[in-house]
């Protein structure tokens, strides 16, 4: 599959990739976030609660954002989208976004604004993980 994506985009002038400016975000909140594998269009992260209180993680909240100022939502699929993270635990974040019409020399964040709150309501600031369009 990854050989006709690949002749594909050949075979249209070329591809995209993103390149991450860092693998690894820590916020202010306790909260860190690891890039742990991109395969095309699925990102594999993991968000870490060293903070001392219990978060909630809304997987549907998680958006691609860009310095040209669009946001978009996920792909829909997967079991369960919100996820209860105890102080010092960690759980897997895979998000899917459509990227197909992404520019080279852009910048694209996936932004966790809203997405993570502490068990009482309020929003935790959280870092993008932002990368380059190559």
């Amino acid at each position: 599959m990854r050989f006709v994506a690949l002749v594909l985009c050949v075979a249209l002038g070329g591809c995209i990739s993103l390149r991450p400016v860092a693998k690894t975000v820590d916020s202010p909140s306790g909260v860190r976030v690891v890039l742990k594998e991109q395969d095309d269009d699925l990102f594999r992260l993991e968000v870490i609660n060293y903070s001392q209180c219990v978060i909630l993680v809304d997987r549907d909240r998680v958006t691609l954002t860009s310095d040209a100022g669009w946001r978009r939502e996920r792909i829909p699929g997967g079991a369960g989208s919100l996820y209860t993270i105890i102080p010092g635990g960690h759980h897997a974040v895979h998000v899917k976004f459509k990227l197909d019409d992404l520019q080279k020399g852009q910048r694209v964040a996936i932004s966790f604004d809203g997405a993570v709150v502490a068990q009482t309501g309020q929003p935790l600031p959280v870092s993008p993980l932002e990368f380059d369009v190559e």
